[in-house]
């Protein structure tokens, strides 16, 4: 899933992309956040954000 929201045309946008554990929305983890920067006078700026699925749960299974 990628979200793009345009700050505006003199000042550029962000790029938002999740990498998740599979193709279910309602239980799938998210493994990877990555963000895109992208200023009308500089270089694009990413960050990568690896996340540990160890100890994450669903909360939506939960009793």
């Amino acid at each position: 899933m990628t979200t793009r929201e345009y700050i505006s045309p003199d000042k550029g946008y962000v790029v938002l992309g999740l990498i998740t554990t599979g193709p279910d929305c309602w239980s799938d983890l998210i493994s990877k956040i990555s963000l895109l920067i992208i200023g009308p006078k500089s270089e694009p700026e990413k960050y990568d954000i690896e996340i540990s699925l160890h100890g994450q749960h669903d909360a939506m299974s939960e009793p």
